[in-house]
C-alpha cells in the first residue's frame, strides 16, 4: 500500500501544477465557450490517474511523476523532486534520522502511517458517496413514468440524472415551460456522458481527497460542465429563453448538494450560472479558434514531463549544481559540457551485502559558455574564453550491483530496494590529500561515511561489546576517552576481543583498522592463533583496552585505574561524553564563544605513585600538600550558555566559594586576582557546564 499512496502523492503532486494552470487559462478564456475549460478538466482528472507522460527536454512542467520514489526517500537523508525547493530542503533536513537499532528509516515509519489515512479516508469518502446515492433510490422507488427513461417523483426539489441506463428524474410540479427547459439540459447531459463523468471524477477525488487543489478543481468542473450544458440549451433553443430559463434554475435550484451522485438541474453555482446565462453571447469563431488552440496547448503540456537526465555514472555531474546558478545569475549559460576525466580510487565490497561494490571517483569536466564574458568563479572553477572548467578535488562515492549468474549460467542482477536505492548516488565526499590512503583506510572512511548517512549500523562487527571509559585526568567517572569493543570472529568466552572505534571528549568518532591487511582475515588469525593457546591477552577485553591506549594512541601515563570497563551496548557507547579537566584559563573569547585552557596536572599525597609514570621524582617534597605540573599544550572549549562557575574567596570565616552568575563576572574576578589561576573545567560534549576554582594554599 505504501508504493500505491506514493504513485498517489506522485501524481497529486504532477496534477497540482496542472491545476493551477488550467485555472490560469480559464480565467484568461472567461469568455470564450465553457466546453473548452470543462474538456481541460477531463484531461487534468485523467491526469490525476495516469502515470504515463512524454518525456521532453522542453516541457514546462517542473517536475514528472517520479517525485516521491521509496529509493529516495527510504534513506537517512530523504531526497524528494517536488520542484518547490522549500519542500525539497525541508524534507531534507528536518526528517528525523535513525536512531541506533532502529531497522527502518523515519521516514518509511511516516509514509507506513501517512498512506494508513489515505486509504482510510478514500474508503470513508467512497462509501458515503455510495450511500448517499443507495438513499437517493430509496426516494425514488415510487416514481411515476412519464415517458421512456423519465419519471416524475413527488416531493423532489430538483430534476436530475440518475441510473444505469441514465433516467431523468423531475418534480411533480414543474410548469410545461420549465419541464420543456429541464428535459433539454438533462438530456445533453445524457448524450455527453456527464453523469459517468461526474462520477469517474467523483472517484478520483477520492484518491486524492488530501489535496486541496483537487477538491477545486471538482468544484470548477462541476461549474463547467453545467455551464457549457446551460450553453448547448441556449444554442438549441435560442437565446430568447434566458429569462425563463434563468428564473427555472433559480426556482428549482438544489437546496442539498449531491455528493458524487447525480446531475441536478439547479446545480450551484446558481447565481454564477445565471450571469453567465444572461451575459451569453455566440462566440467570435476566431476567439473560439484561440481558445480551442491556447487548451490544446495547455493539454498538451498536461501531459508531457520533463525528461530525466541518467547522471548516475557520471561523477563530474554531480559537481555541476556547484555553478550552474551561479553563471545563470550573471547572465550567461552553460550551452555544453564534457567530461574531460574521470578516475576510479578504490572499490570497496561487502559493506551494504552481497555483490555491491561502493566506487570512489574524481573527475575533470568542461562546460562551454554561450559568450565568454567573465564571470566571478567560486574555487575550483576556472575560465578560459567561453570555456569552464572544473576539477573534482574531492571524492564522490557511488554504490554500483554486481551481477550473478542463475542456475543456466546467464548473469542476473540481484539486490534489494534499498540497495538499489544506493547506485550512482553521490553519498559525500574526502579531502584531497586522502587520493593516497591505502586501500583499507579507504574502506574504513567508506564505512564511516555510510554509517553517517544510515546507510550502516555504526557498528563494525555486530554482537557482544564492551565499553571502556578512560579518563585522563584522574577523574573517575568520566571520560575524555572511550573505547568500543567487539568480538570480530566468534561470540562468547572463547572469542577474542579488538577496539574497533572510539570517540574523544567532543563525541568526534575515530575508526580503528588494520595497516597492510583484510580486516577478517587478520582477526581470523589472531583467534586461530588464541585457539591454540598463544595470545591469550585477546581474550581479556581489559589488556586489549590498554594495549591499543598505550601503542595505537600513546598513552603511556594511562593505567588500569584510569579505566572503567563495562558491558555495553551501542547507545552506551554513543551517549553523552563527560570530561573534568585542570588547568589555567587564558582566554574567554565572547565573540567566539570559547574558552582557551593551559591544560595542566593536579597531584596530591594520595596519587603520589602516578608521579613516577609522568617522569617525575616520587620522592618529591610537597611542602603544601600538591604539585602542579604545566607544560604547553593549549585547547580551546565551547563556553556553553549558563555553567556553575565556583571561585574561591577569602572572607573572615576563611577560604569559601562563590557561584559567580555569568562568564562576565569571572572575566572581572580573572582581572582582579592577576589572571593566571587554576580552575576544573567540566564539559559534557565539548561544552562547558562546570568551572570550579583550586584553592591553592
Amino acid at each position: 500500500m505504501d508504493g500505491l499512496f506514493l504513485e498517489i502523492l506522485n501524481l497529486s503532486l504532477y496534477g497540482s501544477f496542472a491545476i493551477v494552470a488550467v485555472l490560469i487559462l480559464r480565467f484568461l478564456l472567461k469568455k470564450s465557450p465553457k466546453s473548452i475549460s470543462y474538456g481541460l478538466w477531463l484531461v487534468v482528472f485523467l491526469a490525476l490517474i495516469l502515470p504515463v507522460r512524454i518525456k521532453t527536454s522542453y516541457s514546462p512542467m517542473p517536475v514528472g511523476v517520479e517525485s516521491f520514489r521509496q529509493e529516495k526517500l527510504y534513506q537517512a537523508v530523504p531526497q524528494v523532486e517536488s520542484g518547490i525547493s522549500l519542500v525539497d530542503d525541508f524534507v531534507a533536513e528536518r526528517t528525523p534520522v535513525r536512531k541506533l537499532g532502529e531497522e527502518v528509516f523515519p521516514m518509511e515509519r511516516m509514509v507506513e502511517g501517512a498512506s494508513v489515512v489515505w486509504f482510510a479516508g478514500t474508503v470513508i469518502l467512497l462509501g458515503y458517496g455510495m450511500i448517499s446515492s443507495w438513499k437517493l433510490r430509496k426516494k425514488l422507488k415510487n416514481g411515476e413514468k412519464l415517458e421512456p427513461n423519465v419519471y416524475q417523483v413527488e416531493g423532489l426539489p430538483t430534476a436530475f440524472v440518475m441510473g444505469l441506463p441514465p433516467c431523468i428524474y423531475l418534480p411533480a410540479d414543474l410548469t410545461e415551460e420549465e419541464r420543456e427547459y429541464v428535459l433539454c439540459h438533462e438530456r445533453i447531459h445524457i448524450k455527453r456522458h456527464d453523469m459517468r463523468m461526474k462520477q469517474g471524477a467523483f472517484v478520483i477525488l477520492c484518491l486524492h481527497w488530501f489535496n486541496p487543489l483537487v477538491w477545486l478543481a471538482f468544484r470548477c468542473m462541476e461549474a463547467d460542465m453545467e455551464s457549457s450544458c446551460d450553453e448547448k440549451v441556449l444554442e438549441k433553443m435560442g437565446t430568447d429563453i434566458k429569462k425563463g430559463y434563468s428564473l427555472s434554475l433559480v426556482r428549482l435550484s438544489a437546496e442539498e448538494r449531491w455528493f458524487g451522485t447525480p446531475l441536478a438541474f439547479g446545480e450551484k453555482p446558481i447565481k454564477t450560472r445565471v450571469k453567465h446565462i444572461l451575459q451569453y453571447k455566440k462566440p467570435v469563431s476566431v476567439v473560439a479558434g484561440l481558445a480551442v488552440v491556447a487548451a490544446v496547448a495547455v493539454g498538451c503540456a498536461i501531459w508531457s514531463a520533463p525528461e530525466k537526465v541518467d547522471d548516475s555514472n557520471d561523477i563530474a555531474r554531480m559537481e555541476e549544481e556547484k555553478i550552474v546558478s551561479m553563471v545563470e545569475s550573471q547572465g550567461s549559460h552553460i550551452i555544453d559540457r564534457e567530461v574531460m576525466q574521470a578516475t576510479q580510487h578504490a572499490c570497496v565490497d561487502g559493506l551494504l551485502g552481497e555483490g555491491i561494490a561502493v566506487e570512489v571517483w574524481s573527475g575533470e569536466c568542461q562546460y562551454q559558455l554561450d559568450s565568454d564574458k567573465p564571470l566571478q568563479l567560486p574555487e575550483g572553477v576556472t575560465q578560459e574564453g567561453d570555456y569552464l572548467y572544473l576539477k573534482s578535488e574531492k571524492y564522490a562515492f557511488g554504490a554500483m550491483s554486481m551481477p550473478e549468474p542463475d542456475e543456466s549460467g546467464v548473469a542476473e542482477f540481484s539486490y534489494t530496494e534499498e540497495q538499489a536505492a544506493l547506485f550512482g548516488v553521490c553519498f559525500g565526499s574526502l579531502r584531497f590529500y586522502e587520493q593516497t590512503m591505502p586501500q583499507e583506510e579507504m574502506g574504513t572512511m567508506v564505512r564511516a561515511l555510510l554509517e553517517e548517512k544510515g546507510y550502516l549500523t555504526p557498528e563494525t562487527y555486530p554482537g557482544n561489546h564492551i565499553i571502556v571509559d578512560v579518563s585522563l585526568h584522574q577523574q573517575k567517572g568520566y571520560s575524555d576517552q572511550r573505547l568500543l569493543l567487539s568480538q570480530p570472529v566468534k561470540q562468547g568466552d572463547g572469542g577474542i576481543w579488538c577496539v574497533e572505534r572510539w570517540s574523544d571528549e567532543l563525541g568526534h568518532l575515530y575508526y580503528n583498522y588494520v595497516s597492510g591487511a583484510e580486516e577478517d582475515a587478520y582477526y581470523a588469525e589472531q583467534q586461530a592463533q588464541c585457539d591454540e593457546g598463544h595470545k591469550v591477552g585477546l581474550l581479556n577485553p581489559e589488556d586489549v583496552a590498554m594495549t591499543f591506549l598505550r601503542d595505537e594512541m600513546g598513552l603511556w601515563s594511562v593505567t588500569t585505574d584510569d579505566i572503567v570497563v563495562r558491558e555495553g551496548t551501542l547507545e552506551d557507547f554513543y551517549g553523552d561524553m563527560s570530561s573534568k579537566q585542570f588547568g589555567y584559563i587564558l582566554e574567554l573569547d565572547f565573540e567566539n564563544e570559547w574558552l582557551r585552557l593551559n591544560e595542566a596536572q593536579w597531584y596530591t599525597e594520595e596519587n603520589r605513585e602516578r608521579l613516577a609514570q609522568v617522569h617525575l621524582d616520587p620522592n618529591m617534597e610537597m611542602p603544601n600538600g600538591y604539585y602542579i605540573r604545566t607544560w604547553e599544550n593549549d585547547r580551546t572549549m565551547d563556553m556553553g550558555k549558563r555553567p556553575e562557575i565556583l571561585v574561591v574567596e577569602f572572607t573572615e570565616n576563611g577560604v569559601e566559594q562563590k557561584e559567580l552568575k555569568s562568564w562576565k563576572e569571572l572575566q572581572k574576578h580573572l582581572e582582579e586576582e592577576g589572571g593566571y589561576l587554576p580552575f576544573w573545567i567540566t564539559s559534557e560534549n565539548g561544552v562547558v557546564t562546570k568551572v570550579e576554582e583550586q584553592y591553592v594554599p
